[in-house]
């Protein structure tokens, strides 16, 4: 009798915590700090959910277009940069599929040493975002933008690739 009840209690218990719901954290959307690695970017920047599926975040950092001449795009450009972006995750998670277009405002100095401007660029990634460990999120993406970094007529005023990646730590 006593080892019926203790199976039925192991049993029980074991079931109700099958059952029991993750942590808040495990299935939806958190504020994330986080570090933007992007092609033409590296910055830090927060992003706080908005929607059950949709977060808005804001960046700052440096920025550079080093590879235009790679793809005779036009002259190098170099300066500090301010973003915002939406991101839209398939899943109320925030893991998997996601879509965020983007809007970046920079001040910028070319490689011909021509003085210094402002520049514009925006695009949209598609990509796909991972948990790694128990609290930090991996995103990686690819998509198109348009930069229209110039000064006196050097710089860049194209469209080119994006690419994303993202570091986060959920807060």
């Amino acid at each position: 009798m006593r080892v019926t009840a203790i199976l039925v209690g192991l049993t029980a218990s074991a079931t109700a915590h099958a059952n029991s719901p993750p942590d808040a954290g495990e299935y939806h959307l958190q504020p994330e700090v986080e570090a933007d690695v992007g092609l033409s970017v590296l910055g830090l920047g927060y992003e706080h959910p908005v929607a059950t599926h949709v977060s808005v975040g804001a960046m700052a950092g440096i920025t550079s277009t080093y590879f235009s001449p790679w793809f005779d795009q036009g002259d190098r450009t170099d300066g500090y940069v301010l973003g915002v972006r939406a991101t839209w995750f398939a899943q109320e998670t925030g893991r998997g599929l996601y879509v965020a277009p983007f809007l970046r405002g920079a001040r910028i100095t070319t490689d011909a040493e021509r003085g210094s401007g402002l520049g514009v660029a925006g695009g949209v990634f598609v990509g796909w975002d991972w948990r790694v460990g128990r609290r930090v999120d991996v995103r990686v993406g690819a998509g198109a933008q348009y930069l229209d970094y110039r000064v006196h007529g050097t710089g860049i005023d194209a469209p080119f690739i994006a690419l994303d990646g993202m570091i986060a730590y959920p807060l």
